[in-house]
């Protein structure tokens, strides 16, 4: 149609079309900033599906052949939902795009069964992957992904700070800045935008509020300095930093 048209149009440097399909025009190291330009215009949508999109990563964490065959029980389904809530609530603070209450989450529920994005036997959730039509599902995962792997990067860069290691507070966003897109260039993060400083910065904070992390001065003889490091609790037991990384790496 006539928007689509122009929508492209206005895209044109940073897309290309390849038959009937529309892909990010990037070339690796060097366009960087078209992926970037593209997440702008992508993050604009977000709060338009952002219930949905939680319900969607966390049934989608069970696996395809899971939800495939023998679905998930709603319950399992809504407590991944509200830890992914907790862990984006700095990234997410629209009150609109909360799923406060378990009603809520119903109610978003039986609209995507409408949608056919999901299908609901008995308590069961189900998903199949469609044959003939776009991917609801994945489509309403991908707007959040880069996100939930930048927490899952940060997490994986705190374990180096296991059991005592401390580092400045002042450096540790470019360190793990870097550290982001060493493994984006490696292609064990798949998106680029998981390694923006501002998501980063987010991710650090939770972990902080958590108590996962605490903030340490240090007085000095040049005056004082500010480092970060594992709290106690966690520098003498790493299985606890493991079952934070396992929920995490969960969706």
């Amino acid at each position: 149609n006539r928007g689509t048209i122009q929508t492209m149009q206005l895209l044109n440097e940073f897309v290309r079309k390849k038959r009937d399909v529309f892909e990010p025009f990037v070339s690796p190291r060097v366009d960087y900033k078209n992926i970037l330009m593209l997440s702008y215009y992508r993050n604009t949508l977000i709060h338009i599906f952002l219930k949905e999109i939680f319900i969607a990563v966390s049934l989608l964490g069970f696996g395809r052949d899971t939800i495939k065959e023998k679905g998930v029980s709603k319950e399992r389904v809504w407590a991944k939902t509200e830890y992914l809530l907790d862990l984006l609530s700095k990234i997410f603070i629209q009150d609109s795009g909360k799923l406060k209450t378990y009603s809520d989450f119903d109610e978003t529920l039986e609209f995507m069964a409408k949608r056919g994005i999901v299908f609901i036997e008995e308590d069961q959730i189900k998903y199949e992957t469609p044959a003939d039509k776009p991917n609801g599902l994945l489509f309403l995962c991908n707007m959040i992904w880069p996100f939930v792997d930048t927490f899952w990067l940060t997490l994986v860069f705190i374990y180096t700070l296991y059991p005592r290691h401390k580092i400045e507070q002042s450096k540790i966003l470019n360190k793990i800045q870097w550290f982001a897109e060493s493994l984006y260039e490696d292609n064990i993060v798949l998106h680029y935008e998981s390694c923006s400083q501002d998501v980063i910065n987010s991710a650090v904070k939770h972990f902080i509020d958590k108590e996962m992390l605490i903030v340490e001065t240090i007085k000095t003889e040049g005056g004082e300095e500010t480092y970060i490091c594992l709290h106690p609790t966690f520098q003498e037991n790493d299985e606890l930093i493991q079952n934070e990384f396992d929920k995490v790496s969960f969706y």
